[in-house]
């Protein structure tokens, strides 16, 4: 029979959003894990309007060292999504965006993405700013099956 256990993360509380991608300063081990959720809470700012939030997540195995146990992180990888025509199948950045249209107002999303055995890291920024960033917190379900 097997066993679940789900385990709440905050990947990046409240950070103040920039027009560049900056990547949270910790990978999050998702070792061992089924489905991840992420919740994702977006204030824009103040008089900002139609501004639009970026996430981008980069992964890496979960490899071990041999002679300590711990995590090794190793280079880390954009995470793609496919399209496919005429046989060719284009990778490009998965690029998950959340419009906000309206000032200083909280937008709250969530959406699965199917990962196994690796580390996490995300990446954040806001396209269309004048003169007030927003903030964004994300946060992690991670559910583990045990046999």
């Amino acid at each position: 029979m097997a066993i679940f256990r789900s385990t709440n993360i905050t990947a990046i509380n409240a950070q103040a959003l920039t027009d560049t991608v900056a990547y949270a300063a910790n990978t999050v081990n998702i070792e061992g894990s089924s489905d991840v959720t992420v919740l994702v809470t977006y204030l824009t700012g103040a008089a900002e309007t139609n501004n639009i939030l970026h996430l981008k997540f980069k992964t890496a195995s979960a490899q071990r060292s041999t002679t300590t146990g711990q995590i090794v992180e190793t280079d880390l990888y954009d995470m793609t999504l496919g399209s496919a025509s005429g046989g060719v199948v284009t990778l490009e950045d998965a690029d998950y965006k959340i419009t906000g249209a309206a000032a200083a107002t909280t937008y709250k999303k969530s959406f699965p993405i199917q990962l196994q055995d690796c580390l996490l890291s995300i990446g954040v920024y806001e396209e269309g700013v004048a003169a007030n960033p927003g903030t964004v917190t994300v946060k992690l379900i991670i559910v583990n099956k045990y046999q």
